[in-house]
C-alpha cells in the first residue's frame, strides 16, 4: 500500500508547476528554482500542519543521501 494519497502528488506537481510558470515568464531564475519549489511545500506543509518545521525540512532537502 502506497504511504502518499492524491493530495501529496497534487501539492508536488502544483508546487513544481507554480515554479515552472515563474521561470517561463521570467519572474524567476532557473538558479532559485529549487529554492522556489523548497519555498512553495514549506508554505503549502505549513498551512497544513502548524508544527510543521521549516528549516528541518529545508535542513533535510538539501542533504545528499
Amino acid at each position: 500500500m502506497s504511504k502518499f494519497s492524491k493530495v501529496h502528488y497534487e501539492v508536488i506537481a502544483n508546487a513544481v508547476a507554480i515554479v515552472q510558470e515563474g521561470i517561463s515568464i521570467g519572474t524567476m531564475s532557473n538558479d532559485s528554482a529549487i529554492d522556489e519549489i523548497i519555498g512553495v511545500l514549506q508554505w503549502v506543509f505549513k498551512q497544513d500542519n502548524p508544527k510543521f518545521d521549516e528549516a528541518k525540512f529545508a535542513q533535510a532537502c538539501e542533504e545528499v543521501k
